[in-house]
């Protein structure tokens, strides 16, 4: 039995067609008696089809609710639609909920252009998981959730020529690349803190190793603050990897305010404070240049830089989509963030 739409002759659908799992793109065009390139090109949107031709694909597709095999289309494209998402193995338990809110925020932008994550676990200093999935040819572009000084995967990724974009700045106009402006955001939230502690008492910074670039730039936005204050008083203890190792080089101090890089080295400090509380001792101020939720509801009250990191990585996704499809993209991209005073 056949019949009319649009102009386009229907071949009805035998039981063994109906009883299919799957519709096929051939399944389709027998059943409309039309080419497989015509169809194609009718679903796409791509190529010059009649207007009745086109809206007969799109109208039986729906009823009959097809969707073209992705796999088969990428094979077709040489496509994975795969955005492979890399982790460095030596990022801490701490560190989880910034990475995991980035990629919620990438799955969710990727996701609505049929893409899938491919989570890529590098090895401690290394970069041999995002080699390997390279060499495999698992993913059709790559996001870097974290970037060093002279980043390795950033090289390797050129090499390649595969697109990529960065979470974090990187000294290299060619790399895309998406950040909070860091450095100025340090440099007026610690303006704003001693202001706001009476701009009276010693200063304590704590921060991470130097080759981690956010570091450097959260070294810098403290100095500016310090240098514009025209404070003498403070002193700086760099290359702290935890929580404990915080609390340790707070031993001794007997300043007013304690301003650490990250929320990592803001929980040894805040244990710390509670020591020293419980001892008699004077309040001291507290602060971090990235939030954590925990410090809503800490003891004491910590003030912070917040960075929305599903912003950052939904971001990041909408720069790499920009890049595959073709394009043109700054190459430097920055998201806004925001002052918590606890």
């Amino acid at each position: 039995m056949t019949a009319k739409k649009n102009n386009v002759t229907i071949v009805a659908m035998d039981n063994r067609l109906r009883n299919k799992k799957r519709m096929t793109l051939q399944d389709v065009a027998d059943a409309l008696n039309m080419s497989k390139t015509t169809v194609s090109r009718a679903l796409s949107g791509k190529g010059r089809i009649g207007e009745d031709t086109r809206r007969a694909v799109i109208d039986f597709a729906k009823e009959h609710d097809y969707h073209p095999n992705l796999m088969a289309k990428g094979l077709a494209e040489a496509k994975t639609w795969n955005i492979g998402v890399v982790l460095q193995g030596n990022a801490s338990r701490a560190d989880m909920p910034f990475f995991q809110n980035c990629l919620f925020g990438i799955a969710s932008e990727v996701k609505s252009h049929n893409y899938d994550v491919l989570l890529i676990l590098n090895d401690e200093n290394s970069s041999d998981g995002l080699l390997q999935m390279l060499r495999l040819g698992k993913a059709d572009a790559v996001i870097l959730t974290r970037v060093m000084e002279n980043d390795k995967n950033v090289e390797l990724l050129k090499e390649h020529s595969i697109p990529f974009v960065a979470i974090g700045s990187y000294n290299d106009d060619s790399v895309i690349q998406v950040d909070a402006k860091n450095e100025e955001a340090c440099r007026s939230f610690t303006l704003e803190v001693v202001k706001r502690a009476g701009n009276a008492g010693k200063i304590i910074f704590l921060c991470g190793k130097q080759n981690i670039i956010v570091n450097k730039m959260r070294l810098n936005g403290f100095l500016e603050a310090m240098n514009e204050l025209g404070k003498s008083d403070y002193s700086v203890t760099l290359d702290i990897e935890s929580a404990k190792e915080a609390k340790e080089a707070l031993s001794g101090f007997d300043g007013a305010i304690v301003i650490c890089a990250d929320d990592v080295l803001c929980e040894g400090a805040i244990e710390w404070e509670n020591e020293r509380n419980n001892e008699g001792s004077s309040e001291v101020k507290i602060a971090s240049f990235h939030d954590s939720l925990a410090f809503s509801c800490s003891s004491p009250k910590v003030s912070a830089i917040d960075v929305d990191a599903y912003t950052l990585g939904k971001t990041a996704s909408e720069l790499l989509l920009s890049c595959l499809s073709g394009k043109e993209v700054e190459s430097r991209n920055y998201v806004d963030y925001n002052f918590l005073f606890r």
